[in-house]
């Protein structure tokens, strides 16, 4: 984190977040009393249910045996670190604020080699050396304190709630990458992450028990719930990412260490630089000597194309390598290429030189950077994004079922793709390398094996809200998986592809759809919470079909199956249960993993079914039913 490690992150007042997310989150994000509910409205992610190397705290058996750990591997180090005596107060202050004590510790011996150099040192005791504005050091009147203080600030600093909302699929990358953005005070945030997860193994790898130990393979941690031991055994897969479109990474293996080569997927990252300039695709370039690659060019030397036309061919199936190089030089070439890339948060990638036969550099990146990539360009509605995405429609590998957008790559070190799957109407991200070429049956092989994993599992989570109390809340919070976006999405009109198709037959049936939007049916709060009761079978003829004036009557009409829940806190709600009020409707979902939020919502004509958070004071707002009889 050098110089700019929480710079104002870490101790800066709490600020309003500026996404939709947040707009009604009126409290700190995170409260120590409160600790949240499960999908059965059971608290769920509370201090020793985490991960065992993601940031909360993680699921160990003995918590005198982290203490002991954290001590070993601070007397380990040689540094004669004063906070060996603090062991304790790292854990039980971890533990309080629900934060993974390893971190605390592996961030501390990378900015101040564990209090033993300012601003570390009493008497400021800023062993995580943190900055305010004007670059002064802050002071703790001890040790304890600024460990609280610490924690305090990671849980309640807005610019961490969204990490922190995705539950167990919350990352360290993550947290660091936010802490210590690429680029700034010369910051290598890849190295920095790698570091501390490096201090966070040898604090807890003896500490795995049965129940965790599938989630930190040896091959890397895996992150989500998603088991990929097998496939990457079966494949010999270097690395493998698996993430929702819009949501959480599901599985990874492996996913910040880089392949032998990126290969072509990497053009994917070349291709979101020169995009975010916004550049005039219609612009036409002469190819120079310098960008042809040597192999298969597609132009020669003065040849006039068009940059839609480069844009095309460096990401349909012919890969051209000299299209990259044009892309490049379009906005600087390699090092500029790079920096932007660096902006755009792919803060493990290294762009240092063309593609060229035989290469005269070595790029490198990552399966989450270039997942991240791939699902930049499928998401983005911009003109020049819709170009490169309609470019992206190949299959190199003959996977079945086709990707709706996919990139390919192979030279003489690896074999890569990064594809766009729908499954049961959800879309999910593969990206996957093997450290060996020609590997063609491989990929396809891993790619079909996890897709079929994800269809027996097709939510990519293993929460099972189908045993809460209730009569359907099961079928309710799987058919809002379906229906709603898992965070704010753009543009916010555009509903999921299962909802839509939903909507367009519940309006050919005469079913009740209520607003349209951005020329969508059904975006609508009512619609939407009349689709997933109807639907999911809790209840076929919910809502009356009418709008939520017409529901209230509907709920009060059937108190033999909806009871009203007197509502105080968060505690007196379960997943399922309907807020209503005379001019909105939502669903209360607890936390879910993978979903950023604590309700699904939609707005009458602007904003479809998606994941939002909100507040105890907002949800005072609404009366609350319970569907405890089926319709």
């Amino acid at each position: 984190m050098s110089a700019a490690m929480l710079i104002l992150l870490m101790l800066a007042p709490v600020v309003s977040a500026q996404t939709d997310i947040y707009k009604i989150l009126e409290t700190p994000f995170y409260d120590p009393d409160s600790v949240g509910v499960d999908q059965c409205g059971v608290t769920s992610n509370y201090p020793g249910s985490g991960p065992i190397y993601g940031p909360y705290f993680p699921q160990v058996s003995d918590i005198n045996a982290l203490i002991a750990s954290i001590k070993k591997y601070i007397e380990s180090t040689g540094l004669n670190s004063p906070l060996d005596a603090y062991a304790a107060d790292i854990v039980n202050f971890g533990k309080q604020y629900n934060v993974n004590p390893a971190l605390l510790v592996g961030v501390g011996y990378k900015e101040t080699r564990l209090g033993t150099v300012a601003p570390g040192t009493p008497p400021q005791y800023d062993f995580w050396g943190d900055l305010n504005d004007s670059h002064k050091p802050v002071s703790f009147s001890d040790y304890p304190s600024a460990i609280e203080a610490y924690y305090k600030n990671l849980r309640t600093n807005s610019a961490y709630a969204k990490v922190w909302a995705e539950g167990d699929a919350a990352s360290i990358d993550e947290i660091i990458t936010i802490a210590t953005p690429p680029g700034i005070d010369g910051n290598q945030t890849a190295e920095y992450i790698a570091a501390v997860k490096d201090i966070m193994h040898k604090i807890l790898d003896g500490l795995v028990t049965s129940s965790t130990s599938n989630t930190a393979p040896a091959t890397g941690a895996q992150a989500g719930q998603l088991d990929l031991s097998q496939v990457v055994k079966d494949y010999g897969l270097q690395s493998v990412e698996v993430k929702q479109v819009g949501g959480a990474v599901v599985g990874s293996v492996n996913e910040s260490t880089p392949p032998a080569s990126p290969a072509s997927v990497m053009k994917l990252i070349v291709a979101d630089a020169f995009l975010s300039t916004n550049p005039d695709l219609s612009k036409s370039w002469t190819v120079k000597s310098s960008e042809l690659s040597n192999e298969g060019d597609s132009w020669s030397v003065g040849t006039k194309v068009s940059l839609q036309t480069v844009l095309t061919e460096t990401l349909n199936i012919n890969s051209s390598n000299e299209g990259a190089n044009i892309l490049m030089d379009s906005i600087g070439g390699p090092s500029a290429t790079n920096k932007i890339a660096q902006s755009l948060g792919y803060s493990q990638t290294d762009i240092v030189t063309y593609y060229h036969s035989p290469p005269k550099g070595q790029n490198k990146t990552t399966v989450t950077d270039l997942t991240k990539a791939i699902e930049k360009i499928y998401t983005a509605s911009g003109a020049g994004y819709q170009v490169a995405k309609a470019a992206l429609k190949e299959n190199y590998f003959n996977i079945n079922p086709a990707p709706e957008a996919a990139k390919w790559g192979m030279n003489g070190q690896v074999t890569g793709n990064s594809g766009v799957f729908d499954v049961s109407g959800t879309k999910y991200i593969i990206t996957l390398y093997i450290n060996q070429t020609g590997k063609n049956t491989e990929i396809k092989g891993a790619t079909e094996d996890i897709l079929k994993l994800l269809g027996s599992n097709p939510s990519g989570i293993t929460s099972d809200a189908s045993t809460c109390p209730g009569a359907t809340s099961g079928n309710v919070i799987q058919t809002i998986l379906k229906y709603a976006w898992p965070q704010p999405h753009t543009p916010a009109v555009q509903p999921t592809p299962a909802y839509l198709e939903a909507t367009k037959a519940a309006a050919a049936a005469g079913k009740y759809t209520g607003s349209s939007g951005g020329g969508y049916p059904g975006i609508d709060c009512g619609a939407f919470v009349t689709r997933v009761m109807q639907d999911s079978g809790a209840d076929p003829t919910y809502g009356g079909g009418g709008n939520t004036i017409t529901q209230i009557e509907y709920l009060n009409n059937h108190s033999s199956m909806y009871q009203k829940v007197t509502f105080n806190s968060i505690s007196d709600l379960q997943p399922g249960d309907i807020a209503i009020n005379t001019v909105h409707t939502f669903i209360y979902v607890g936390q879910l993993a993978g979903f950023s939020g604590n309700i699904a919502s939609a707005s009458e004509g602007t904003t479809a079914p998606a994941a939002d958070t909100a507040s105890t004071s907002y949800l005072k707002e609404f009366t609350f039913y319970r569907l405890v009889k089926n319709g």
